[in-house]
């Protein structure tokens, strides 16, 4: 294993390797583009800056993917393109 993907492996192991981006993250798959920031703050019980921090984790390696919505960002889940084969 290279350096470069020893790198993209511990990168998606440690965007799934928290049970609140776990939890986050099956909230946005089953519901695309259409979660609000504003729900994912409500349902997990967190502070808008602890998921925001969450949120980038998770978009690092592709889990999700963000778009433009007003003012504010409605996520879906990513195709990690980044993600190691094999």
């Amino acid at each position: 294993m290279t350096e470069e993907e020893a790198a993209l492996w511990a990168l998606c192991f440690r965007a799934l390797g928290d049970a609140i981006r776990l939890r986050i993250l099956a909230l946005i798959v089953r519901q695309p583009f259409s979660v609000e920031p504003g729900v994912i703050v409500y349902r997990p019980g967190l502070k808008a800056s602890v998921v925001s921090y969450h949120l980038r984790v998770l978009a690092d390696p592709g889990f999700i993917e963000g778009r433009p919505s007003g003012s504010f960002v409605r996520w879906a889940g990513g195709h990690p393109a980044h993600a190691p084969d094999g």
